[in-house]
């Protein structure tokens, strides 16, 4: 009975009505935020060369288009990362060193030969060239006859390969400028451009210039190759072998080198990077070189130490005194075994190891001069 003049009174009050607080609020006090701007979609910052990342599937040839090899599957074979295990077997983790991030492989056929290309996609593009040259057959106990596009191949005979003279998909392909291939004569082919490492491996009787042509058919697949990892600059250039180069970034691919200290005395592993030659001396005679650099002077002086400690206290080799023309700190030891020295010394942020060297005088020439002066073995 109260409500309706209440009502009333409130009407008189207010003639425009009333409405509650929580129902409407104040569009001057509470009104809606405008709405934001759409945000430009932010532009990604354009690869470095070598950095793009290539479909794998992309780069392999279609059926019949070299020399008439026909794919025996429509598809290649795809292995992720963590299923590398699959076809590689123990060897796996050697790749995930150098960052393989995939793999896909395809069999092809021509008569009764067959071909398997792999191919490896790596993180980054010092993986796959890592890859490349630590797998070199160069280094094996039989050293095939290499063709690469560093160094010409045999004259043209019946029957033989000049290097670049092969005609590939219709076109001629002059040689390419680099190091990135390497034609194993009647038994495979490595290749590497950006962050791709290939190989091709055979089965039954193949000619070189299919090869070659399949490995141009997938390299000009690839737009840009990358530069060179920065370490190999440290490498000394006088008497170095062609193709002899190769570039490791961990404990197992320094193992991979062979070389009579533990790898992992080494300290390769973070941003630490090592790179290896082949050097000649005199006629017949080589040696190796390696150099790691740590890009702190401190932790190279402590791998110093370890690797000088290991050497001195190993069984198989002598203590030898060093020349007081060589650069110091510098390490000698002479090898029981075949009576090669190793040479070690230390530079600021990086160490320099020399193995098998035939004579101990050869350390004033490389250290001192940087020449190859033949020098005769005492």
């Amino acid at each position: 009975m109260y409500r309706l003049p209440f009502l009333i009174i409130l009407c008189a009050l207010f003639p425009g009505g009333v409405t509650a607080s929580w129902a409407a609020p104040d569009p001057e006090v509470f009104g809606d935020e405008p709405a934001a701007a759409p945000a430009a979609p932010a532009k990604p910052e354009p690869a470095k060369a070598g950095e793009e990342r290539i479909d794998l599937e992309s780069l392999f040839p279609a059926s019949g288009r070299v020399y008439g090899w026909k794919r025996m599957f429509d598809e290649a074979s795809g292995y992720a990362d963590w299923q590398l295990e699959e076809i590689l077997g123990p060897g796996a983790d050697l790749y995930r060193e150098y960052s393989v991030e995939e793999l896909r492989s395809l069999d092809y056929e021509l008569e009764n030969s067959e071909i398997s290309i792999e191919l490896f996609r790596t993180s980054k593009s010092d993986g796959a060239y890592g890859l490349y040259t630590i797998f070199n057959a160069a280094f094996g106990d039989e050293t095939p006859v290499i063709l690469t596009n560093v160094e010409a191949g045999p004259k043209s005979e019946p029957g033989k390969v000049t290097t670049g003279q092969v005609r590939a998909e219709g076109k001629n392909i002059p040689p390419a400028v680099g190091d990135n291939y390497r034609i194993y004569p009647g038994q495979g082919a490595e290749f590497f451009k950006g962050r791709v490492y290939g190989r091709i491996r055979t089965f039954g009787e193949i000619n070189d210039l299919h090869m070659l042509a399949l490995t141009f058919a997938i390299l000009e697949r690839i737009p840009r190759d990358a530069p060179r990892p920065p370490v190999l600059r440290e490498l000394p250039k006088p008497g170095m072998l062609t193709n002899s180069q190769r570039y490791v970034v961990g404990p197992l691919s320094v193992y991979e080198l062979n070389y009579p200290v533990p790898a992992e005395l080494w300290g390769v592993s973070g941003s630490s990077r090592a790179a290896s030659a082949r050097y000649r001396f005199g006629v017949n005679e080589t040696y190796d070189v390696l150099v790691v650099q740590y890009g702190n002077p401190s932790w190279a002086a402590s791998r110093y130490q370890s690797v000088k400690d290991f050497l001195s206290g190993d069984p198989d080799f002598d203590v030898f005194p060093a020349s007081s023309r060589v650069p110091q700190p510098f390490f000698c030891a002479r090898a029981k075994g075949d009576e090669r020295f190793v040479g070690l010394h230390l530079s600021v942020d990086r160490i320099y190891f020399y193995a098998g060297v035939p004579n101990a005088t050869l350390f004033d020439r490389i250290l001192t001069t940087s020449t190859q002066i033949s020098v005769r073995n005492s």
